[in-house]
């Protein structure tokens, strides 16, 4: 490459191009010439010219407008093989602004008379630039807006509010990256990271950045976080359970703190000590139940948390015996779902329960239509437990249940868990000494087996539910475990479809999903509908009979001080600047049509000057 001045020449090959000039002058100075003849009048004029035959030899060619033309279209030949080009800085970072937004739950902190969410839209429209891209910050990143213009973008802004979730920092900034890459030329533009950098989920932020920078991005990171020691105490932690509940207070300032927690009606002062997290217990009601912080803080949104319980009564269950079992009935009775009823036949009692239990019946004592009645009120949402007993095959349900018994099997076998759900998940049901085998024809779905029969299963009869446990009793020390009572208790949870309290409280980074879109009213009032629900406002939403409670419950989140290491630029000192880079023109188009333009001139030339 050779440098003249402004222009620069990738090679200089080209100049041998100018030897073409030697043969166009040649051919102009050997063309034929016209006779002279000695006219007298003429001898003294052409004696008199003789005294410049120099300058009469340059006006031989510069009156030939031909040559000139000709020699012009040499030289912008030789100038295209010369390859000429200029440099010139140019601002790759103003053509398009990705801006990632932090609208987490710590953006929430106060700063002052302010608070960092704030703080950080002011600055988001001071660096807007002519074409802008927002991606949202939060537990599911969101890039909805993109490549608008400088005053759609400040509408934009106006409507952001922050969420109650953590955030995924480090994601959100790849995410922005891969959008700069597909919407701007020669990935031109800058991506200008606003947050506190609290970042508590995904990938790490500074090496997000450095990933970028390396495919040649620009990418600024602005703290909106002040230095200032911040002051909280908030929820961090919440174990529900239908009987008692946990709530986690952690101090996150350096220094002692005393608070008041209420929690329904019961107040409680506690003492927490740096850094110091403390449980409290409470007992379970059904409803809704607020527990709360006081005083206020720095971060409000974990200073509240809401229990969600089920609000229902007990279910009425008939147990249907002619010898009862302890283990049984008490099984049920601690579910706390129940009120139970013992009887035994032929006394049937008279009106509708919401689950039946057969055990240990005696055939004989079955009185007519007994069955019969029992698969009706099935069929109209009832549900039976069918237990089963030593003399199983001598009992005739009639068409209640199909049983196909072929004999009792004794082999010591370990009981399968077929199919994971509720009431099998996490349970050992350990061996039997012998079971009942059963042969084809049986309509139950089988959740627990042994040698491929069915021991547990169940089907579903009209409306109602009816589950098959085909666990003798004196073949098994099942009725012994821990897990005996907490298997019965979900059994009648899935048989009634009681509401799972676990169902009902969440952290605000969840989502839920329905069978179909359904009306929903969420924490801030507005009503949506919807199939699909993403938890990202910590308070209660109303769905049809219930109520979900969403909170943050994130300790990472709630610690309001960021790593040194992100504080890069404050939004005090932060201020947008272009960011040049060298580049080339290429000057070979333009001599390109120039020559074009010659060359047409030529032919213009040549035909006017035959027409004349």
């Amino acid at each position: 490459m050779v440098s003249l001045g402004p222009f620069n020449l990738q090679t200089l090959w080209g100049l041998y191009a100018l030897l073409s000039l030697v043969p166009l002058i040649l051919l102009y100075l050997i063309k034929p010439k016209p006779k002279l003849l000695e006219v007298p009048s003429l001898m003294f004029f052409l004696k008199s010219m003789g005294a410049n035959k120099i300058t009469s030899f340059f006006k031989q060619f510069t009156k030939d407008w031909l040559f000139l033309i000709q020699i012009l279209a040499l030289l912008l030949i030789t100038l295209i093989l010369l390859t000429p080009f200029i440099e010139y800085f140019h601002d790759i970072s103003a053509a398009h602004t990705v801006l990632v937004l932090d609208v987490s739950a710590s953006m929430q902190t106060k700063e002052g008379s302010t608070t960092r969410f704030d703080k950080m839209i002011q600055k988001a429209k001071e660096v807007l630039g002519s074409r802008n891209t927002v991606v949202l910050a939060k537990y599911y990143n969101k890039a909805d807006f993109k490549d608008q213009s400088k005053s759609e973008t400040i509408d934009y802004l106006n409507t952001l509010r922050p969420v109650d979730t953590s955030t995924r920092l480090g994601d959100a900034i790849i995410a922005a990256g891969s959008i700069l890459e597909q919407t701007s030329k020669n990935k031109e533009g800058r991506i200008i990271v606003i947050s506190d950098f609290i970042n508590t989920e995904g990938q790490d932020p500074l090496t997000a950045k450095s990933i970028l920078e390396s495919k040649g991005l620009i990418v600024d990171f602005i703290n909106v976080a002040s230095t200032d020691k911040k002051d909280n105490v908030g929820f961090v932690k919440l174990i529900v359970d239908d009987q008692s509940s946990v709530a986690y207070i952690k101090n996150f300032n350096d220094y002692q703190k005393t608070v008041q927690l209420k929690v329904g009606d019961v107040n409680k002062e506690l003492v927490l000590g740096p850094e110091q997290a403390e449980p409290f217990s409470f007992q379970t009601v059904g409803g809704v139940t607020k527990l709360e912080i006081t005083p206020k803080d720095d971060l409000d949104v974990d200073n509240v948390a809401y229990l969600s319980a089920p609000q229902e009564l007990k279910a009425k269950a008939l147990i249907i015996t002619n010898n009862e079992s302890i283990f049984l009935t008490n099984g049920l009775k601690s579910t706390k779902l129940l009120d139970v009823e013992v009887t035994n036949p032929p006394i049937i009692p008279s009106g509708d329960y919401d689950l039946y239990v057969l055990y240990n019946i005696n055939p004989n004592e079955i009185l007519t239509g007994t069955f019969e009645d029992l698969k009706t009120k099935v069929e109209n949402g009832a549900n039976l437990i069918v237990h089963v007993q030593e003399d199983m095959d001598k009992v005739d349900f009639k068409g209640l249940i199909n049983l196909p018994l072929i004999e009792k099997v004794r082999s010591g076998e370990d009981l399968i868990v077929q199919q994971i759900n509720k009431f099998t998940k996490n349970v050992d049901f350990g061996k039997v000494e012998y079971f009942w085998m059963m042969g084809g024809g049986s309509t139950l779905s089988p959740f627990v087996t042994a040698l491929n029969t069915t021991i547990i299963g169940m089907e579903s009869k009209g409306k109602g539910k009816i589950l098959y446990y085909g666990i003798l009793e004196k073949s098994s020390d099942f009725k012994f475990s821990p897990s005996y009572p907490i298997f019965w208790t979900e059994v009648v949870k899935f048989l009634l479809e009681k509401q799972d309290i676990s169902q009902l409280n969440h952290p605000t980074k969840d989502f839920l999903t329905f069978l179909k879109p359904q009306e929903v009213k969420n924490p801030s009032g507005k009503k949506i509908i919807t199939q699909t629900l993403v938890l990202e406002e910590a308070g209660l939403y109303q769905l049809p009979e219930q109520y979900v409670a969403a909170n943050l419950l994130d300790e990472r989140e709630s610690s309001l001080t960021a790593t040194k290491s992100f504080a890069e630029k404050n939004s005090e000192e932060y201020s947008v600047k272009a960011v040049k880079e060298k580049q080339e023109f290429d000057l070979s188009p333009l001599i390109i049509f120039l020559l074009m333009l010659t060359l047409a001139g030529e032919t213009f030339y040549i035909k006017t000057r035959g027409m004349l």
